[in-house]
């Protein structure tokens, strides 16, 4: 839990101006953040990449942090978003393939494990699944 604090509590010290810049001075119509992932929505193709190129030069001259993707691609709505982990479209919330590969992978580990108990197996799989479909 600490690591998991640690980070909402720095994300939000960090990027709470941005909130602030992205909705009074850049007065974006819609905008979605959670701890680091920003999502603007516009009706323009060319004011998002300009909100976007704002957004990236402002983090790197205001709180020394480079955007993780300074170019990512400005897509419909009518398609899919990738965020949280999650793949997010209009029929349905799946994880993204290397989610799911990190939790296979790390499912296979375990049950190799020659010590490992029936029992913890299940509650992995169980705790995976949940995770894997809580949407």
């Amino acid at each position: 839990m600490g690591a998991v604090t640690s980070q909402l509590l720095a994300s939000h010290l960090v990027l709470t101006a941005m909130d602030h810049r992205i909705l009074r001075e850049l007065r974006v119509p819609g905008a979605v953040r959670y701890v680091d992932d920003v999502f603007l929505f516009g009706d323009r193709r060319a004011d998002l990449r300009a909100w976007r190129s704002d957004l990236v030069d402002w983090l790197l001259r205001e709180r020394r942090q480079r955007w993780k993707h300074p170019q990512a691609r400005v897509l419909s709505c009518a398609a899919h978003l990738d965020g949280l982990g999650f793949r997010i479209r209009r029929d349905g919330v799946e994880p993204l393939p290397a989610a799911r590969r990190r939790v296979e992978a790390r499912l296979r580990a375990q049950i190799r494990d020659p010590g490992l108990s029936v029992a913890r197996v299940r509650r992995s799989v169980a705790a995976a699944l949940g995770h894997q479909f809580v949407l």
